[in-house]
């Protein structure tokens, strides 16, 4: 296998990552305030789980303002276990009260 075919390889399998390693995509709404991103970071990172791509806005057109979140995160090395997603979903619900917020998770 030559360079270029090494490249191109390694280019394709970093671009197809999200589909061979177990992931999840966390959708979360809630009233707009200080500490979500950092608080929903943090959650995912103590289970051991890596964020592979993150998207968020706020809607002010709506009174209160609004939170629109969507984290694709891999859970491969999650501390609990690929088998125990629950425990992570526990979690999540647990700081869901905190921040109002309506989530699911799609694997």
């Amino acid at each position: 296998m030559g360079i270029n075919s090494m490249v191109a390889a390694s280019c394709f399998l970093k671009s197809h990552m999200h589909r061979i390693l177990p992931a999840g995509v966390l959708l979360v709404q809630c009233p707009d305030a200080k500490g979500v991103v950092a608080a929903l970071a943090q959650l995912l990172f103590g289970f051991n789980c890596n964020i592979l791509q993150s998207d968020q806005f706020s809607d002010e057109t709506l009174q209160p303002s609004r939170f629109f979140q969507r984290i694709h995160f891999d859970f491969s090395d999650v501390s609990v276990g690929t088998g125990n997603l629950a425990v992570l979903e526990r979690a999540v619900d647990e700081l869901a009260r905190r921040y109002e917020m309506d989530w699911k998770v799609r694997e």
